[in-house]
């Protein structure tokens, strides 16, 4: 019997991206795959996110040492 894996909450995903934001590493984000879902179909459950986003003129490389 295989354990579920441990959850991260949706609010620490989303300090996650922000913090990237706030950073200057990336411009922008949205929310895709089964978490966009979500919002048109009965709530389920789901173990990732998946994030697309608009990245910053100087890059994520920039900010590689800081993760």
């Amino acid at each position: 019997m295989s354990e579920e894996p441990s959850a991260i909450q949706l609010a620490d995903v989303l300090r996650g991206a922000n913090d990237l934001v706030a950073a200057g590493l990336i411009e922008d984000y949205a929310l895709g795959g089964a978490l966009a879902a979500i919002y048109y179909v009965e709530p389920f459950t789901t173990y990732d996110a998946d994030i697309i986003f608009v990245a910053a003129e100087k890059g994520l490389s920039a900010g590689i040492p800081a993760i």
